[in-house]
């Protein structure tokens, strides 16, 4: 049940912030394409809990309160709206780096081998980040 509200939490809060972008038709769609996406960045294929992991030792730390381990809801086309066949999930690392410069491909081909090897090690303790 926390988890199905958790999941609610998002698909509302998304909604109330996307306003018409978002194109998702109720919260059943939402619910199927959040699982779908198996708690990993669709450009780094990093975990939630390995995420979570590395922000909670500190390992990675932000200034900009929205910079979280939370993995968040991405529009691989920028252009086009919050709907199941446009969004993935992504790592903070990965959205704030692809931003609306790169596309979905060719930001997933070129970095997110990188930036998921790149979490991975600090994950396991072979890097440090300060």
């Amino acid at each position: 049940m926390a988890e199905i509200k958790a999941i609610r939490d998002r698909f509302n809060n998304k909604k109330n912030d996307a306003k018409e972008s978002f194109k998702f038709k109720d919260f059943e769609e939402f619910y199927y394409w959040f699982k779908a996406q198996n708690d990993k960045c669709y450009y780094c294929g990093s975990a939630q809990d390995m995420l979570n992991g590395v922000f909670d030792s500190k390992k990675i730390e932000s200034k900009k309160p929205s910079f979280t381990a939370t993995l968040q809801i991405d529009k691989k086309d920028p252009d086009n709206g919050y709907k199941a066949d446009n969004c993935v999930l992504a790592c903070v690392l990965c959205n704030n780096a692809k931003s609306d410069m790169i596309n979905a491909e060719n930001f997933k081909k070129y970095f997110g081998e990188a930036i998921g090897k790149f979490v991975a090690d600090l994950y396991k303790g072979v890097i440090t980040n300060k």
